[in-house]
């Protein structure tokens, strides 16, 4: 007669141990732990992955698959309002112009690029008896600038700050005489010659 594993197993366990399993034999079988669980562990169920992803791997794969994902619309939506919160607050920085006190009929004016806004002639009697059209943008700014100014031109960012270029009568480069009292009073009938860019 034979006996399979799975009868075998539970002839051993279901019976009483003075029961005979096999007529005369009345000795009881030993079985170790190692046996028992060998017998009940289906080659399916171990993680043998023999060049493929196991079934729980592939579960795995199929979940990370499965989670969402943005679609192109939603990505460049997502993209395009990045980009204009980051270029939004230098933009609001590069246009911003203060206007505190304009001498002339508008103080605001665009810099040599085409670009960059500016100011010019901004403060009390800034520019007062001379030409503005004569000054650069972003020039003659504060109080008493360039007043009484008789020079040719005065170039962008120049003659900044309280009675600069005041009743100066040579020209001025760019960059230049960009402090309180500077070039005041620069005259050619005392020997004064023009002002190169970036100087005082």
């Amino acid at each position: 007669m034979k006996f399979s594993s799975v009868s075998f197993l539970a002839a051993v366990f279901g019976s009483p141990p003075s029961t005979p399993l096999f007529g005369e034999i009345s000795s009881v079988m030993v079985v170790s732990a190692s046996m028992v669980s060998e017998s009940i562990i289906s080659p399916k169920k171990k993680r043998v992955s023999r060049g493929k992803k196991s079934p729980s791997d592939q579960m795995e794969h199929r979940k990370l698959n499965s989670q969402w994902k943005p679609n192109q619309v939603e990505e460049e939506d997502f993209n395009s309002r990045t980009a204009l919160m980051l270029l939004q607050p230098t933009k609001t920085r590069t246009l911003q112009v203060t206007v505190t006190q304009c001498s002339i009929a508008d103080c605001t004016c665009t810099m040599s690029d085409g670009i960059t806004p500016g100011k010019k002639c901004d403060g009390e009697y800034a520019c007062k008896n001379a030409n503005p059209a004569h000054v650069g943008c972003g020039s003659c700014n504060g109080s008493q600038a360039c007043r009484e100014f008789t020079g040719a031109s005065i170039g962008e960012n120049s003659c900044n700050g309280s009675f600069t270029c005041y009743a100066a009568q040579v020209n001025v480069g760019e960059g230049s005489c960009n402090a309180n009292v500077a070039c005041y009073e620069h005259k050619t009938s005392r020997g004064g010659a023009d002002i190169a860019d970036s100087t005082w």
